[in-house]
């Protein structure tokens, strides 16, 4: 499972990949991630006419997530070699785009653009982790 996240009522979800093409967020059953790698989301000042709010985690190795009030998590990896990558956080189905112009995720989603397989994008994510 890559990106585990809590939500606000205290259940822990996980980014799939399903199939080929598609990214799905379910309720995890394991364990929770340990403590010490636990981050949680600060408030960031942004100019009001974005119309939507950021916070941000950031990991010793420079690693940063952005959520934003659209239900949108950006990540940025602590080497600008990788792609940056945003996903949808919806229960289900879901789409993710890096900042290399790949996108992943259902035709719901994504209309008729190309999606990549979701073994390539869970890759992309996972190369953003932060290192212990």
């Amino acid at each position: 499972m890559a990106i585990p996240a809590q939500t606000s009522q205290g259940f822990w979800f996980g980014l799939k990949a399903e199939d080929q093409k598609s990214l799905h967020f379910h309720r995890c059953t394991d364990s929770p991630p340990e403590p010490a790698s636990v981050r949680y989301f600060h408030p960031v000042r942004t100019v009001t006419e974005f119309g939507f709010k950021l916070r941000v985690a950031s990991w010793n190795d420079g690693c940063k997530a952005w959520l934003d009030s659209r239900a949108i998590l950006h990540l940025r990896g602590s080497s600008a070699s990788f792609p940056e990558v945003s996903i949808m956080l919806v229960e289900g189905q879901t789409a993710a785009w890096s900042s290399d112009g790949q996108l992943c995720g259902s035709a719901f989603h994504l209309g008729a653009a190309e999606s990549i397989e979701d073994s390539t994008m869970i890759r992309k994510i996972q190369s953003l982790s932060p290192k212990p």
